[in-house]
């Protein structure tokens, strides 16, 4: 069986790598490594808030596999909690970011949800698609 389903949603990121740079050293400092003044720290996050921009963003799931015995492949609610949690938030925040200093990008987004569905549903294979705009998309795996 085969299961497709499209989600769209708002949401911002940074954009250069430089911006990102900035960020985490601006979050060292938060917390407490003393690497920055405080008026270096204020405007490194004023640098990268001026970098931050938004996208509506549109995510394809593809799941194939047998169904269980109810006749269900996946969960409809449970693949819109996974794609809404990105939902009007700055999504190079995100801790599946962040932990990994690890830039937001389309190519991010869809291997960090392709492999959020794996833990979910082990038994089902997963196409992930992230749009940021209308010609641009990455797919995992």
């Amino acid at each position: 069986m085969r299961y497709t389903r499209t989600f769209t949603f708002s949401a911002a990121h940074f954009n250069g790598e430089r911006t990102y740079q900035n960020y985490y050293t601006w979050l060292d400092w938060i917390e407490c490594r003393n690497v920055l003044s405080r008026d270096e720290a204020i405007t490194l996050i004023d640098l990268v808030l001026r970098d931050c921009h938004g996208h509506d963003f549109k995510v394809e799931i593809d799941a194939a596999g047998k169904p269980d015995a109810r006749g269900i492949l996946v969960l409809d609610e449970e693949l819109e909690q996974q794609v809404k949690r990105w939902d009007r938030t700055n999504i190079s925040i995100m801790p599946e970011f962040v932990e990994r200093r690890c830039r937001a990008t389309t190519e991010a987004m869809a291997e960090d949800l392709h492999g959020r569905l794996m833990l979910l549903y082990p038994n089902v294979t997963f196409t992930v698609k992230v749009w940021e705009v209308p010609d641009l998309y990455a797919t995992a795996p």
